[in-house]
């Protein structure tokens, strides 16, 4: 899966779904820092990537529009390992998820 990972989290997430055998990049390195959530948007349905954020926003559009899937972080503030412990754990039934064409996972 290819998988673009919002600017609001942690860099591990990226080296977590290498380590799984995706392809995934942060949002800063493909769009101009700052970039819009449309733009963002238009992207990844365009390039056909899944949206990795905590942003409400992605969510709602995901249930609304239907044209990308969207993992939405939902975790407080966590220590990084804590973080990356929790994340990888629920790494297989967001994939599950994501290959029946779920278009939001919610991640708690």
């Amino acid at each position: 899966m290819n998988f673009l990972v919002d600017a609001n989290l942690p860099d591990v997430i990226v080296r977590d779904l290498f380590d799984d055998g995706d392809t995934a990049a942060y949002v800063d390195d493909l769009l101009p820092a700052a970039s819009s959530d449309d733009a963002i948007w238009d992207l990844a349905r365009a390039q056909g990537w899944v949206i990795l954020s905590k942003d409400a926003d992605f969510a709602i559009r995901a249930l609304r529009e239907r044209t990308v899937q969207v993992v939405w972080i939902r975790c407080g503030n966590l220590k990084l390992k804590v973080f990356e412990a929790w994340f990888v754990a629920r790494m297989p039934a967001m994939r599950r998820l994501l290959d029946n064409g779920e278009h939001l996972v919610e991640l708690r």
